[in-house]
């Protein structure tokens, strides 16, 4: 299934909600915040939706629904790397790679990272987890096969 296509399945998934889509100068102000390069399938779905969640699972973009933000639902992608780049909790946890992008929290403790474009792993999402000190513990080819083991 091409990326495409899966963009368009979203919406009918249980609980569906989005953002609004986004504008070029967006994007680009995110990679200037974060310091990488979008990979091209999270620029299409950022495009289209802003943000994407649904029943038990999120995909972070663009979020400026302030009244959300406020009651603790938070899908923006900046806010959400940065804090994760920036966490500490012990001696031996490992930082989050910089070459990547936040795109969902792991529930269990964790987060996944969207590698960026100019990444040796370009458009790989993989789930680093807490409970192993943040260390890599599974990973998608691409944000299609990741989208459909979300949604499977």
């Amino acid at each position: 299934m091409a990326i495409g296509d899966l963009l368009e399945r979203l919406p009918s998934l249980k609980k569906f909600r989005s953002g609004s889509p986004v504008a070029e100068a967006t994007i680009v102000e995110i990679e200037r915040q974060l310091g990488v390069r979008l990979p091209v399938d999270y620029v299409d779905l950022l495009r289209k939706f802003g943000f994407v969640r649904w029943f038990g699972h999120a995909v972070y973009g663009v979020h400026r629904n302030e009244s959300e933000k406020a009651a603790g639902y938070d899908f923006d992608v900046v806010t959400q790397t940065l804090r994760a780049r920036n966490e500490q909790i012990s001696p031996e946890y490992q930082a989050l790679p910089i070459d990547g992008v936040v795109i969902e929290r792991y529930d269990a403790g964790g987060w996944y990272l969207l590698f960026a474009a100019e990444s040796p792993r370009a458009g790989q999402v993989a789930l680093f987890d807490h409970e192993v000190n943040g260390t890599e513990v599974q990973s998608w080819e691409s944000l299609e096969n990741f989208l459909l083991w979300l949604i499977a």
